[in-house]
């Protein structure tokens, strides 16, 4: 319902749909976010590329998404992630 001019009117309204985002780059390093759906890749590669952890795409070796009550799930293997990781620490 919508109030203006003193008046009120029913309207038909469009809500943004959120989900949470799980996302495991590597065992033992993850995080959490709500994301709107669709175009998840895009996402987590952008996260991925801006923290350091690819810097092209040929560095994913493996990409999983799947859904389970309302939560996006991704998994990501990095190549060489063990070696990127060290060096991201100093």
């Amino acid at each position: 319902m919508r109030y203006r001019n003193g008046s009120t009117e029913t309207v038909e309204d469009t809500l943004a749909e959120e989900r949470m985002l799980n996302v495991e780059i590597q065992e033992g390093l993850s995080f959490d976010t709500i994301i709107s759906p669709g175009d998840i890749w895009f996402f987590v590669y952008g996260h991925m590329y801006t923290e350091g952890f690819v810097r092209i795409v040929d560095e994913l070796e493996e990409y999983r998404e799947w859904e389970k009550e309302d939560v996006i799930y991704v998994t990501v293997r990095i190549k060489d992630f063990e070696v990127k990781r060290s060096l991201l620490k100093r």
